[in-house]
């Protein structure tokens, strides 16, 4: 009789825990979502052009050639810290173009310029000089 007793009550012990782990609630934390891959210059058919080095004083031209009709935005930073933010259109042959004079209060250094197009970015530097 007291194996019978030992018996059912491991029985009951086994359902009782089966039965509390099957019913248990779980603090279940799903895992962050996957950051959007995002486009960039590489995959798309951009073409930059900007000199080498400029100097202060003149005038500095760099363009952008993409489709035709596209919004291209350009932030030049000077090696002063000076921002300028400019935007044009692509003109039917597809050519972005910028045109600006490099003032004194621009300082020598690196500038730095920032095409946009569509949201995607594209970093250059130019080397600003007060003489070659």
């Amino acid at each position: 009789m007291r194996k019978i007793i030992i018996a059912l009550s491991s029985a009951l012990l086994l359902i009782l825990i089966v039965f509390l782990f099957q019913n248990r609630k779980t603090n279940f934390v799903a895992p962050p979502p996957l950051a959007p891959t995002l486009p960039s210059f590489e995959d798309a058919d951009y073409v930059v052009t900007i000199p080498d080095k400029a100097l202060i004083k003149n005038y500095l031209t760099v363009s952008l050639e993409t489709t035709p009709s596209t919004l291209c935005k350009l932030t030049f930073i000077a090696p002063s810290g000076t921002i300028h933010e400019m935007e044009t259109v692509a003109d039917a042959s597809g050519l972005c173009e910028w045109r600006w004079k490099l003032e004194e209060s621009y300082g020598e250094g690196h500038g730095r310029l920032i095409f946009t197009i569509n949201g995607v970015s594209d970093t250059h530097f130019i080397n600003i000089r007060k003489g070659f």
